[in-house]
């Protein structure tokens, strides 16, 4: 039994990654609190402070993910 890729999987995940970082990158680069960031983004603030773990958790955990986001 072999799993199929499914390519509609992969790329909603990595638009969601992208929109991750950049809510993490905008609010840390601008000292933004999470409804500043609501505001300026046009997102949830839960959503943003998520998009904040998310990243920070993959910072910490992929040192190939905190040499990308610091390439930013």
């Amino acid at each position: 039994h072999h799993e199929s890729f499914d390519a509609g999987q992969v790329r909603p995940a990595r638009v969601a990654w992208a929109r991750q970082v950049r809510d993490y990158l905008v609010t840390t680069e601008f000292r933004l609190n999470s409804i500043e960031a609501e505001n300026l983004l046009g997102r949830d603030h839960s959503t943003i402070l998520y998009s904040i773990k998310t990243v920070k958790n993959a910072i910490s955990t992929y040192a190939a993910v905190q040499v990308q986001i610091a390439e930013q």
